[in-house]
């Protein structure tokens, strides 16, 4: 624990640079860096902390590179712990989008077909739902 929290105070004193050009940066990079600059939300899912692998609702504030270190770090804040938290980009990933728009809007579950009206994941994902408690039924 002692040598963990010394690599933390050599993390906190190594010099960083803030990232003003987004040219530079990855796909997620942009999209967090646009974040930053419009105050907007993003869903995460964050491979490090203490809960690897956890979704969390972020803010980003700035984008910055410690020298030493070489890898890109966001600071945001995080809506699931209620504080400002510093993120490494290579250890974040964009939940992906489980129902594309393009997916047809209708399940089919035995003799029964759901058809969503307006085609919005929304309503598919209700689809889905049914679908699964028709095939429960069936079992139970």
């Amino acid at each position: 624990m002692a040598r963990q929290v010394d690599r933390l105070g050599k993390w906190k004193q190594a010099s960083q640079s803030t990232i003003n050009d987004p040219a530079t940066l990855s796909p997620l990079g942009k999209k967090l860096y646009s974040a930053a600059e419009n105050g907007e939300v993003v869903k995460i899912i964050y491979l490090g902390g203490t809960s690897a692998g956890a979704s969390r609702d972020i803010t980003p504030v700035c984008l910055f590179r410690k020298s030493q270190y070489g890898a890109i770090y966001v600071t945001a804040y995080c809506h699931t712990r209620n504080e400002e938290r510093t993120f490494r980009l290579d250890r974040i990933e964009l939940p992906s989008d489980p129902v594309p728009s393009e997916r047809s809007s209708s399940v089919s579950v035995g003799k029964n077909n759901y058809e969503a009206e307006s085609g919005g994941r929304g309503c598919l994902s209700i689809l889905l739902l049914l679908a699964i408690l028709a095939i429960m039924r069936r079992f139970f």
